[in-house]
């Protein structure tokens, strides 16, 4: 299945997820009651994937530009450092608004969102051009969160929205199971 159509179905399930009443559900905000079952400790052990680590190692500085490039889903999303002339007309508070404005999320005291230069390979338009290419751009992130309908095993999964930092546009969203 090519990346465009992934892509075309995860948000396609997002919307009908949303439309249904949010069975699939992310992680519960601090203090909300619950009903889930337990989750089996097979399940909740969570896999360590290359976009797993390189998303862990950037988590740590909220706010800040890049400082080393990252590469994501096998190299077809890359972000680089912006230049120290990068015109930001989008804070990150206005980038973290946009990222938890997407269906599912929650969660907001483990969103990381870091500024960077995106080249997606895979998302083009009908005559074959890149739709991002060396767009400033916030990559607001959570590694590693637990997803997926209460009734059923859970996963864990990364999940990152690309913002625009000069509109405050969400780009795109894309997540996967680790």
């Amino acid at each position: 299945m090519t990346r465009a159509r992934r892509l075309t179905a995860v948000a396609v399930c997002v919307v009908i997820t949303s439309l249904v009443g949010c069975a699939a559900e992310r992680v519960p905000h601090v203090g909300q009651q619950t009903d889930v079952a337990p989750i089996s400790p097979a399940t909740e052990r969570a896999a360590v994937t290359p976009d797993t680590a390189t998303l862990a190692a950037q988590a740590r500085d909220d706010g800040k530009p890049l400082t080393t490039d990252v590469r994501l889903r096998e190299g077809t999303i890359f972000v680089e450092p912006p230049s120290s002339s990068a015109v930001v007309g989008v804070d990150v508070d206005a980038a973290h608004a946009a990222a938890l404005a997407q269906p599912g999320a929650t969660l907001p005291a483990l969103l990381t969102c870091r500024l960077g230069v995106l080249t997606d390979t895979e998302l083009t338009d009908s005559a074959g051009n890149l739709l991002y290419d060396q767009v400033l751009a916030w990559m607001c992130f959570w590694v590693n969160v637990i997803v997926g309908p209460s009734a059923t095993p859970r996963e864990r999964e990364n999940i990152i929205t690309f913002v625009d930092a000069t509109t405050g546009q969400t780009l795109f969203t894309t997540g996967d199971a680790v």
